[in-house]
């Protein structure tokens, strides 16, 4: 919702969340992607809805590229090493 350009307010009215609550998120996607202000993520946020196609190539995090799925989880985001053996 942020790529798509909606406030705050916007977020909160369309999701029935607090304020403090969409905030927190909002601070948390920066500090997980590791940017170090708002706008970075913000501009990132552009990019990525505004590009076509899953597993879509997103420029403009801090360490380089990254692959981006159709889930938005960047590559190796959420991945479990399986130790059964």
């Amino acid at each position: 919702m942020l790529g798509e350009g909606c406030s705050i307010e916007e977020i909160q009215d369309r999701l029935n969340l607090a304020r403090k609550t969409v905030e927190t998120y909002r601070r948390r996607a920066k500090e997980k992607l590791g940017f170090d202000s708002v706008s970075k993520l913000l501009q990132f946020a552009v990019q990525w809805a505004s590009a076509p196609g899953a597993g879509k190539k997103v420029s403009g995090m801090p360490d380089g590229d990254a692959e981006v799925s159709a889930d938005g989880k960047a590559s190796g985001e959420g991945e479990k090493e399986n130790t059964d053996e």
